[in-house]
């Protein structure tokens, strides 16, 4: 099988697990008896179990195998879908997130590397992570329909079971059809690591583009709390559907991309400033929440940020792939997102000290949101202007 397309197939099913429990995963730690302080901290710990594991997962992807890096994500990663149908409280769910942290860590920079250094890829490398795009969208749109109805049929834990199955669907696939597939490993771990560090100190465009990754640290203010919010004026069916919704613009946002990948150097020079655009327009959607009560209104905004959203994402992948040597590549990735995590850990610290000084009020998110997207705006005025310009 070619490499492009067991790269689509592996994306659907890991996010036909994915949607499975979109919809459903606050909502669930809620049912757990967690608060909105306790719900943030979770996730926060996430990301502290994601940056100890990130290099040293990224590392040996590169000495080792990237195929077999991703077989590791989707491991972990299903098992982590096991640890929440067992939840029964806070404990149980940080072991859940520590899991799924180092699933995700095995697949942060292996992934992407793997099919960029792929030896039988013929397109564009912004093709590709643009026809990943579609493939995510329409993985989750499928997947939260199934997961919407399991938690209103059965029970909101029993979403998690379908997410399990579908990461070890995922992690035999990754087994047939992704090893082997990727070029001769000249470096070490440590080597790999090396030159990682050495590239991003010395290159001003890729300082930029960590900056990217922190501004979209931001993007945990919203992840959250969308659901909460929502369910409020919706049903968990209608919940479903809404999040089927705001996925199926993140396939239009893949195929917006793909088209401007036909003219490879006009996208190559324009990456930069497509990003900054995509990522202001992630945060305008968001802050104009506040102004209404209307959920029509609501599901209308987050639509248009889920869009941004799935722009940034091929975009940013893009650039950077484009800027780094093969042999370091999956290490490259890995560093970059461990200091991006940093972005992330800070927001939802932040946020676990919020609520827990307001408590569970909902009637703060949206004015959650308008501050968050005011922050991320200046952000973006200083990534514009300091942009790149190729």
């Amino acid at each position: 099988m070619r490499s492009t397309k067991a790269f689509y197939i592996f994306t659907f099913l890991t996010r036909l697990g994915m949607g499975s429990i979109c919809s459903v995963y606050v909502l669930y730690l809620l049912d757990l008896g967690l608060s909105y302080s306790q719900v943030t901290l979770v996730n926060a710990l996430f990301f502290v179990f994601l940056i100890l594991f990130e290099l040293p997962t990224g590392m040996l992807a590169d000495g080792r195998g990237r195929g077999y890096s991703v077989i590791g994500g989707a491991l972990f990663t299903a098992l982590s879908g096991a640890a929440y149908w067992l939840a029964d409280g806070l404990w149980m769910a940080i072991v859940a997130e520590a899991l799924c942290a180092v699933g995700s860590a095995f697949f942060t920079g292996a992934l992407t590397a793997w099919i960029a250094d792929a030896p039988d890829r013929k397109i564009s490398l912004q093709k590709v992570y643009a026809n990943r795009t579609i493939m995510d969208g329409a993985g989750m749109t499928i997947g939260t329909l199934f997961g919407v109805y399991i938690a209103t049929w059965s029970d909101r834990a029993d979403a998690f079971l379908f997410f399990m199955a579908w990461y070890f669907v995922a992690m035999i696939f990754a087994g047939i059809f992704m090893r082997g597939k990727e070029p001769e490993h000249t470096l070490s771990e440590f080597e790999a690591l090396k030159h990682a560090t050495d590239h991003l100190k010395g290159s001003v465009s890729m300082r930029w583009a960590l900056g990217v990754e922190l501004v979209t640290g931001f993007f945990g203010a919203y992840n959250l709390f969308w659901a909460p919010l929502m369910i409020t004026q919706f049903s968990q069916v209608e919940l479903g559907w809404i999040w089927i919704l705001m996925y199926a613009v993140c396939i239009i946002a893949g195929l917006i991309v793909r088209k401007q990948s036909e003219d490879e150097e006009s996208a190559r020079n324009h990456l930069a400033t497509r990003t900054v655009k995509a990522l202001v327009l992630v945060a305008v959607a968001m802050a104009f929440i506040w102004t209404t009560g209307s959920g029509f209104v609501w599901i209308a905004m987050i639509a248009v940020h889920e869009f941004g959203r799935g722009l940034v994402t091929p975009y940013l992948e893009t650039y950077v792939q484009q800027r780094v040597d093969t042999s370091y590549r999956a290490t490259y990735g890995s560093l970059q997102s461990f200091l991006g995590l940093f972005g992330l850990v800070a927001v939802q610290l932040t946020l676990t000290g919020v609520f827990k000084f307001v408590g569970s009020d909902i009637s703060i998110i949206p004015w959650l949101w308008l501050v968050t997207s005011c922050l991320m705006l200046v952000a973006c005025a200083a990534l514009y202007k300091f942009r790149p310009k190729m």
